[in-house]
């Protein structure tokens, strides 16, 4: 059966929108699909495509901080730079656990893909993940010295200079609104340091990550393989329980999808040429890339303003009801 252009748009804007929301994009890829009675599998060339549109959102969104990134690779001295570089290196040590389960279990993980009842039990596993994060911020939130921002403390508070590193220096005391705007201009090492929550205040920002925390950020992107498991919302919840704010391990989490994403284009687009376009068409192919791209735009800006005002428990709610709906 081959895949309509108009289905091809309609997964391409589900793809965009579940890519970097919480709710699992292979979830409802898989059953989305079995449940309207389309073909399940729209193949290798449809899933390397509308992920390079998703990455592409993720391009322009993070360009101040990839742009940062590769300027303190090349070279440059001041802080911002070694800020960045540090940044760099700790996406690296995240991404070593995904490229391990990919090169020796991904025949296994892509069967797995078009199984609709895996996907509707990895919804319901993204639910108890998501829940679990909150739980844990929410007890570590409880337990922080008050008030927060000033007290020393042996996890750095994130209100601290210490913690700020430039944004603390540049904008002097955080006694202004609960959360700072994330969609100003900042500094780099302000970009870096970004994830200050006054009802967090144990939790630390970008500039205090540890490798061996990037290392376990990196062990929940390998995990979330599995289908029906949110990539996005078990790295962000693994981030606050290694210590991250909730907004940190968000802007962690997308920085690690980068590589996850490329790397997921150039296996599948090595298999093209043998497979030819699959179940879909090149006019479906191209208009699900850009519906992809900018649905992932929207789903990336809204998702970055949501985490720093308010829990994501909401979604672990949506997921567990649509793991019981895809498993009757």
């Amino acid at each position: 059966m081959t895949l309509e252009w108009w289905q091809a748009l309609i997964l391409g804007a589900l793809q965009g929108l579940t890519e970097f929301l919480p709710v699992s994009s292979s979830g409802h890829l898989g059953l989305a699909p079995a449940l309207l009675g389309w073909p399940e599998d729209p193949g290798l060339v449809f899933d390397a495509l509308v992920h390079g549109g998703t990455a592409g959102a993720l391009v322009v969104v993070f360009r101040r901080e990839l742009q940062a990134m590769a300027q303190g690779l090349a070279g440059r001295r001041d802080r911002d730079a070694r800020l960045a570089r540090r940044l760099a290196g700790l996406v690296v040590v995240g991404t070593v656990p995904l490229v391990v389960v990919g090169l020796t279990l991904r025949g296994a993980v892509e069967a797995a893909f078009v199984d609709a009842p895996a996907a509707a039990t990895g919804l319901l596993a993204t639910a108890v993940i998501l829940l679990a994060g909150e739980r844990w911020r929410a007890r570590r939130a409880a337990h922080a010295p008050r008030p927060g921002f000033d007290e020393a403390d042996t996890n750095a508070p994130v209100g601290s200079d210490h913690g700020m590193g430039d944004w603390a220096v540049a904008n002097g005391p955080q006694d202004g609104p609960r959360h700072r705007d994330t969609h100003q201009e900042p500094a780099v090492s302000a970009a870096i340091a970004v994830g200050v929550d006054a009802d967090d205040p144990r939790g630390s920002t970008l500039d205090r990550l540890t490798p061996l925390a990037a290392l376990l950020i990196g062990v929940g992107q390998a995990v979330a393989v599995l289908p029906g498991i949110s990539r996005s919302g078990t790295t962000i919840m693994t981030g606050v329980i290694t210590g991250l704010t909730r907004e940190a391990a968000t802007r962690f989490a997308f920085l690690l999808a980068l590589p996850a994403l490329g790397g997921a284009v150039v296996l599948s687009a090595l298999e093209m040429a043998t497979e030819g376009t699959g179940t879909v068409g090149w006019v479906g192919l191209a208009g699900a890339v850009a519906v992809a791209f900018v649905t992932a735009l929207i789903a990336i800006r809204w998702l970055l303003r949501l985490v720093a005002r308010a829990p994501l428990s909401g979604f672990a709610v949506y997921c567990a009801a649509a793991g019981v709906a895809g498993g009757i």
